[in-house]
């Protein structure tokens, strides 16, 4: 069903889609790959100097993973 909604797209199944995806994990599974790939990018940036070059990239990362929408 998620393979035939990728290939042709569509929102007819999208409700069972989404229970699906739920019931396997797969929403805290890729929020929790979010927030790891999050923090290594902000390690990452420490090695640069504090600028608002700096702390804008580090808001972006934790933003990219924070939003709601």
């Amino acid at each position: 069903m998620i393979q035939h909604a990728i290939k042709h797209g569509g929102l007819d199944h999208l409700d069972e889609i989404i229970a699906a995806v739920k019931k396997s994990g797969g929403i805290e599974y890729t929020i929790e790959s979010a927030e790891r790939e999050a923090d290594q990018a902000i390690q990452a940036l420490n090695v640069i100097p504090e600028s608002k070059y700096r702390d804008a990239m580090i808001a972006l990362a934790r933003l990219a993973v924070n939003r709601n929408t």
